[in-house]
């Protein structure tokens, strides 16, 4: 059996659960014994392909039985399943009520639009690369929107988080900062709900977004559906912490 739909059943079987679900099922039922953590932040590398295919490799059948036993069903078909899945999440992003300037707010519209184009033809690696720019996108949105965000802007140049100046020392611009330089300073400054869990959320779309670099992606051969749900998710959480932090919007 080819092990990826053995993988993808797996993946799409803990999708929905925690730390402490991913582990008890991995231990107990497909008899995995370095699942160490218990800790959500970790549980996307445990349900990455590369961690369940050293596990399955050499071990196919056995693997495969467990899973018929605890009627978990084995589908080509489930890369599919996951695509409509992870499409319906892109078309449910709402970037309201973050108060993002009007031409940004547009162009997050457009990659949307694209990145939900590129799932559905299974470009992952597109979509992935969409979803870091999304995120840069929200954030440049919510800082060059003047006045309506002048507390965030302030924060954000407060000399007491360091933040990235030229060789003059002179602040940069907000367009001229690198991705991790926004996240970096929207986790100092409060924007998430829980700093620790949408920090490591936000790394993994910044890591994510770098394999738009040729030599990122020589160190990882393919892209899967998962490594795409796992990003638009993180996205989605984002989104929703930066909502709920009502000192901007």
């Amino acid at each position: 059996m080819n092990n990826q739909i053995i993988i993808s059943a797996i993946q799409n079987h803990v999708k929905v659960f925690n730390g402490k679900q991913v582990k008890d099922f991995y231990e107990n039922d497909l008899g995995f014994t370095d699942v160490f953590t218990e800790e959500d932040n970790y549980m996307d590398y445990f349900k990455s392909d590369e961690y369940l295919g050293r596990h399955i490799n050499g071990n196919e059948e056995e693997i495969r039985k467990k899973l018929v036993n605890l009627h978990i069903e084995l589908s080509d078909n489930q890369e599919d399943e996951e695509i409509k899945i992870i499409a319906a999440k892109l078309k449910s992003i709402n970037i309201h009520p973050l108060p993002i300037k009007t031409e940004f707010e547009d162009r997050i519209k457009i990659m949307l639009e694209e990145a939900i184009l590129m799932t559905e033809h299974k470009s992952y690696l597109g979509t992935i690369i969409f979803v870091g720019s999304i995120l840069e996108g929200i954030i440049l949105g919510m800082l060059k929107n003047g006045a309506a965000t002048s507390q965030l802007q302030n924060d954000f140049r407060d000399s007491s988080n360091h933040p990235p100046t030229n060789r003059s020392g002179i602040v940069k611009d907000f367009e001229d900062w690198k991705l991790s330089q926004l996240l970096d300073m929207a986790n100092l400054v409060g924007m998430y709900d829980d700093k620790k869990t949408n920090k490591a959320k936000a790394d993994i779309i910044r890591l994510a977004r770098n394999y738009v670099h040729p030599n990122e992606q020589i160190t990882k051969s393919y892209f899967t559906s998962n490594d795409t749900f796992i990003s638009v998710g993180c996205l989605e959480d984002i989104i929703d912490s930066f909502k709920k932090y009502g000192r901007y919007v």
